[in-house]
């Protein structure tokens, strides 16, 4: 578990060891890859939430749908308050873009590798 938690920025962590261990749920919910329609009307987005089953705790929700990732954040405030869980996934989507840059960055400069390296 600390292993996890060690992937998550320090004031965050702070906040879930100090509330005894809050639970985290994460879950990947990748989507169609190309648009779909239903009932004859194209989906143009998708989102959703994880349902707490605890009064202390943070669900995210990870969801790929065509071309675009969306993370879906549910926190109590006895966990977090609405503003550090908006920080925090504001953070997340900045840290994916910069992430999404340097595999780009690599990736035009060697297109057939199929492992891709990160200068430093």
């Amino acid at each position: 578990m600390f292993q996890l938690l060690g992937k998550f920025p320090a004031g965050f962590v702070q906040k879930m060891m100090k509330n005894g261990g809050s639970p985290i749920v994460v879950s990947n919910t990748p989507w169609a890859k190309s648009r779909v329609t239903l009932m004859g009307d194209e989906v143009e987005d998708i989102g959703g939430w994880i349902p707490l089953l605890a009064y202390s705790g943070v669900g995210f929700l990870i969801i790929r749908y065509s071309e675009t990732l969306r993370i879906c954040g549910v926190a109590e405030e006895a966990c977090l308050k609405e503003e550090q869980l908006k920080f925090f996934l504001n953070e997340l989507e900045n840290e994916i873009k910069l992430i999404s840059e340097e595999v780009a960055a690599a990736k035009k400069k060697n297109p057939h590798s199929l492992v891709i390296k990160i200068d430093e």
